[in-house]
Order: C-alpha cells, then sequence, then structure tokens
C-alpha cells in the first residue's frame, strides 16, 4: 500500500501538506484523509477508566484483537461462544492456542472503575463526549530555528512561511546564548587539551635527556 502511495509522490515537487493530500489522493486504489490536531484525541487517558490495562510480560507483539463499534470495546471473537466487549483474544499465530486476558477492573486496580453492568453501558456509551483533546508536541528550539534557517531558504517563497516559520527572537536568542556557551567550553577544552599534550612533551623530554645523560 505504502509503495502504491509513493507512485506519485516520488514524481512531483511538494513543499505543503495541501499538496502532499492532492498528490496521494490522486491514486485510484486509496482514500486519502487530511489530520489535523483537532483530530487526535487521548483514548488511552479515558480506557484507563473502564478497563485495566492489559498485564505486561504475559503475550508476545503479535496478537489478535478486535473493536467493535456497537459493543464501544475491544471484543474476543471466540468461535462457539459469545462475544464479549471486555476481553482481548491473544495468539501468536494460527498453530498457538488461544488465549483471553480479561480487562475488566479488580479490586487491585488504581486506575479503572468498577461499575455494574448498566451504568458501565451508559458510561461507555458517551466515550466521544467524554474524550479530551491531546495538544500537539511543540518542535525543540533548536529544530525550530535549524528549520527555519537550514531549510527554509530551500523551499518556495509561498511554502517558507507556513512550511518553516520564523522563531520567536526569544527562542533565538536562547539558541544564540547556547551556542555561544557550548563555543567557550569547547575552547576552554581544548586549550586544557594542548596544555596537557604540552606538558606530557616536555615530560618526555626531561625523561630523554636524564637517560643520554
Amino acid at each position: 500500500m505504502f509503495n502504491i502511495l509513493k507512485h506519485q509522490y516520488h514524481r512531483g515537487n511538494i513543499f505543503k501538506y495541501e499538496e502532499l493530500h492532492k498528490t496521494l489522493s490522486m491514486n485510484e486504489y486509496a482514500d486519502v484523509f487530511q489530520m489535523r490536531p483537532k483530530h487526535f484525541y487521548d483514548h488511552l487517558e479515558w480506557q484507563d477508566k473502564y478497563y485495566r490495562t492489559p498485564t505486561q510480560g504475559k503475550f508476545k507483539r503479535t496478537h489478535v484483537f478486535t473493536i467493535c463499534r456497537n459493543t464501544h470495546g475491544i471484543t474476543a471473537h471466540v468461535e462457539n461462544a459469545e462475544s464479549k466487549p471486555t476481553q482481548l483474544l491473544k495468539q501468536d499465530d494460527n498453530d498457538s492456542i488461544i488465549r483471553i486476558d480479561d480487562l475488566m477492573p479488580t479490586t487491585k486496580s488504581r486506575k479503572a472503575r468498577r461499575l455494574n453492568p448498566e451504568v458501565r453501558a451508559q458510561e461507555i456509551a458517551r466515550m466521544e463526549q467524554e474524550l479530551n483533546q491531546l495538544n500537539p508536541t511543540p518542535l525543540k528550539p533548536i529544530k525550530q530555528v535549524e528549520l527555519w534557517k537550514k531549510w527554509g531558504p530551500l523551499l518556495p517563497e509561498g511554502a517558507r512561511k507556513e512550511m518553516c516559520p520564523r522563531p520567536s527572537d526569544d527562542v533565538i536568542k536562547s539558541i544564540k546564548d547556547r551556542n555561544s556557551e557550548k563555543g567557550k567550553l569547547n575552547a576552554k577544552q581544548k586549550k586544557l587539551q594542548n596544555a596537557t599534550k604540552s606538558s606530557d612533551n616536555s615530560f618526555e623530554n626531561s625523561w630523554k635527556d636524564v637517560n643520554e645523560s
């Protein structure tokens, strides 16, 4: 799938997010949707209220599970058995034994709340209203300056301001001060290394003189 999407991507000059979306949408085998910060929610925070975290170290990376919208949770589908929205079905491969991890809260659970089935179902049905939006992680100051100074000049005028904006004066000053301190420290270390090397050479020459005499 990813190689199919790259077919047009590698052939065009793409500088902006909208241009990327337009290029990828040209592929007839894929439907591409733009994802903005407002589309990302903290599902893990919500799940911690109603589900126990699966036990660590008790299953391998490859496991099988299904998300069902009608049950609002993880559902394990076992043959000749009723599906339950509080169980995680795990299977390393087709020949291994099917294992089930019950995700219902226990008395030892510190996060998930133990509720009766009726209240629990009502709470879970309100999931979309309770989700909190995630805050975008900002770039580190040094990356902001690097993006603006190093890569910004390579972009067209129309895309430069949006994709590689100029950081605030405070951010630029902090990086300048950081580089200045780093330069002073490197110079000090180099001076110390030269002094140590010179002292070693003097000692070596003195030792040679003693041996020759």
